[in-house]
């Protein structure tokens, strides 16, 4: 009875092994095919105009993607660390990604990643970018423009990522509230090192910017 038993349970667990593989290998190859969706909704989340398909990496288009829940307000400093943080599985697991508008309560966002092209404009942030991976955790980017628009400052140049040995550099040029110059940035260790050299400027312009370093730090009265 014990031998009938245990075989029978195997047996059960094998038939249950073999329907998930087949569904597996059913959608796979759904998915190589492609599958488009007029509307999906689950809880909190409605999408319009949905197509997925599978071709050695997932290629993603949605027209609308709403999220029906009020998120607080990243800063633009918050956002690119979050999409440099997610740069590996990006480049991973999608060759293409398309959202035309991703609406939360509080704020829509358009994200665009196409032959390592990383396009995004929300609130506070709007970047074009290329990315070129160098292995799985090393990239550099080519920064044609990084608007951080909060902080009034605009960005482009090169970067490099190696997320392994935690190194992170940038070179380029930036431009704030008139004032234009270059820039190199160095995080090692989590220590920033970086040097700033600009144009000439006017005390307006200077002016301009510590009335705006004022309302975001506290400094002595000195300075």
């Amino acid at each position: 009875m014990i031998i009938k038993a245990t075989s029978h349970t195997i047996r059960n667990i094998w038939i249950v092994f073999l329907f998930i593989i087949i569904v597996l290998l059913v959608f796979i190859g759904t998915l190589t095919q492609g599958i488009s969706f007029d509307s999906l909704t689950i809880p909190n989340i409605k999408v319009h105009q949905l197509y997925i398909k599978l071709d050695k990496k997932l290629i993603v288009h949605i027209q609308e993607l709403a999220i029906n829940k009020e998120t607080q307000t990243d800063t633009s400093l918050e956002e690119s660390a979050a999409i440099i943080k997610n740069f590996p599985l990006l480049h991973q697991f999608f060759s293409e990604i398309t959202i035309e508008k991703l609406t939360y309560a509080n704020e829509e966002i358009k994200l665009i990643f196409k032959e390592n092209i990383f396009y995004l404009d929300s609130k506070h942030l709007s970047v074009n970018l290329k990315i070129t991976p160098m292995d799985k955790l090393k990239i550099d980017i080519d920064i044609q423009e990084a608007n951080f628009k909060d902080f009034s400052l605009q960005l482009s140049g090169k970067a490099s990522l190696n997320f392994k040995n935690e190194l992170y550099n940038f070179e380029g040029n930036f431009e704030t509230f008139g004032m234009k110059g270059i820039a190199l940035f160095d995080i090692k260790n989590k220590l920033l090192t970086y040097h700033l050299q600009t144009e000439n400027f006017t005390n307006v312009e200077l002016s301009n910017l510590m009335d705006f370093i004022v309302t975001k730090a506290e400094l002595d009265p000195i300075a």
